[in-house]
């Protein structure tokens, strides 16, 4: 938001990330294994349920099912959406061109008459509203299309009509996973924890082009991009970067780099990256199959190579492999943290997860390090 002149939207924290699957129940299942999510608030939702239904600025139906779900103790939450057959919603449309996949994120909560500024606001920077949905004549939920302004995905923003709209619209059912979790004896769900830096992980095709396009929309005054790569990835980088050591891309050992920027907003931050010297996952995997959106989720931090290699043993016996990795070494500081990306498009939805074991003083050298550069966007010519 502009502090100055009070237009624009105000992300307040991340409500949720709404993830498009093939079967609800099913990847439910999979969030109860993997993070211990076993309790769901289940809405089907159609013409009985819903109204005011538009897509791109097209009235029609809408037909879904959403299961809610929040990870006890941090209050992480996740909105697992199946699209029915037949509708024209963004949901069906992500669906059927990009497959399983994060297909928004809800940061935002207003009034009728602001959302209706907002509206507009939004449209004066070339941004219409994708889809619209009315449940129960208590809430409605608003999704902007900023898949070209921010990246592959929707902005969510929730428009309540009544004060007690939570208790209105009320869930068809409610499921219980607990007795379905699949996990071996002994061994713990992946932790989850808002730790510091926690984001999610978005690949564009032009990171500068890009962070403009966030700072107008999120009022951010500047942003820092840093070359994050091997040393030896050609072309080399001449200016300052976090090196990795100890690369490693499909279990094999690579050079490769990135552009990235990781911009903290509310509660969490959005790391958006481009890819410059491959290859890479965010390239092969994603950027080449899909184009532009939400690559990762970062929640998880350990504090060692024990605790990675039990979690390591059990994800292997279900088919979650390490796809990329390497050690993040910040000027002198060699070997303090590592990362992991585990391949969890499957189970979880269409995005892979981020583990860092972060060792004593990681964090220390992590944040000294030296940005390639910087861009004040409060400098732009009039």
């Amino acid at each position: 938001m502009n502090k100055a002149t009070g237009e624009g939207l105000s992300v307040e924290r991340l409500y949720h990330t709404g993830v498009v699957v093939r079967n609800a129940r099913d990847t439910a299942r999979n969030y109860a294994d993997l993070f211990g999510v076993t309790q769901w608030k289940v809405f089907h939702c159609g013409p009985k349920r819903l109204g005011e239904t538009l897509s791109h600025g097209l009235r029609v139906n809408h037909s879904f099912t959403c299961a809610y779900g929040v990870h006890a103790g941090t209050g992480i939450a996740f909105q697992l959406i199946e699209p029915h057959g037949g509708d024209a919603s963004t949901f069906n449309e992500f669906l059927a061109t990009r497959g399983e996949g994060i297909h928004h994120i809800c940061t935002t909560s207003v009034s009728p008459d602001t959302f209706i500024r907002l509206k507009d606001w939004f449209a004066s920077k070339g941004v219409k509203v994708g889809q619209s949905d009315t449940i129960d004549g208590a809430i409605q939920w608003h999704l902007f299309d900023t898949r070209e302004s921010l990246g592959g995905f929707y902005l969510m923003v929730l428009v309540p009509l009544v004060d007690d709209w939570a208790s209105v619209a009320e869930p068809d059912e409610a499921w219980d996973l607990s007795d379905e979790v699949r996990r071996p004896e002994g061994v713990h769900p992946i932790p989850l924890a808002r730790v510091d830096g926690m984001h999610l992980g978005v690949v564009v095709k032009d990171v500068v082009a890009s962070m403009r396009r966030y700072a107008d929309l999120l009022g951010l005054p500047e942003v820092s991009f840093f070359e994050v790569g091997t040393p030896n990835a050609a072309p080399r980088a001449c200016a300052p970067m976090v090196t990795l050591g100890r690369a490693t891309y499909q279990g094999a050992p690579v050079e490769h780099r990135i552009l990235t920027s990781l911009t903290p907003v509310a509660d969490f931050a959005l790391e958006v990256l481009q890819v410059t010297v491959p290859p890479i996952h965010y390239k092969e995997d994603f950027f080449d199959r899909v184009g532009e959106g939400i690559h990762h989720f970062y929640a998880t931090e350990l504090s060692g190579d024990a605790e990675f290699e039990i979690l390591d043993r059990w994800l292997k016996d279900i088919g979650v492999r390490v796809v990329q990795s390497g050690e993040m070494n910040c000027g002198a500081a060699q070997g303090l943290g590592e990362y992991f990306y585990l391949d969890t498009a499957a189970h979880l939805g269409g995005f892979v997860l981020e583990v860092i074991i972060a060792r004593q003083g990681f964090w220390e050298s992590f944040a000294v390090a030296e940005p390639t550069f910087t861009v004040h966007y409060a400098a732009a010519a009039e």
